[in-house]
């Protein structure tokens, strides 16, 4: 994924890097771990080749954070 300030947007050798990997396509905000703090889960189908990848947000007392952030795609989950 490549957005905006990476070396290859600034210069726009390719610029639909970001456009079609669909970063955003889904974004549900759910309890996923039973903490009472919503994990914001963001889906990006074109990413890694039209494989596709996950990103998730872990909850916290303000709000989704960054820290403890995952991603993952087909190979992390064994799908080849």
């Amino acid at each position: 994924m490549c957005t905006r300030g990476c070396a290859r947007y600034r210069s726009r050798t390719n610029p639909k890097e970001f456009r079609d990997n669909h970063f955003g396509a889904r974004v549900p905000l759910a309890d996923h771990s039973g903490d009472h703090r919503g994990e914001l889960t963001a889906g990006g189908p074109g990413e890694n080749t039209g494989d596709g990848a996950v990103w998730s947000l872990r909850g916290a007392s303000a709000g989704p954070t960054t820290a403890g952030a995952l991603s993952f795609g087909p190979s992390a989950t064994g799908v080849s």
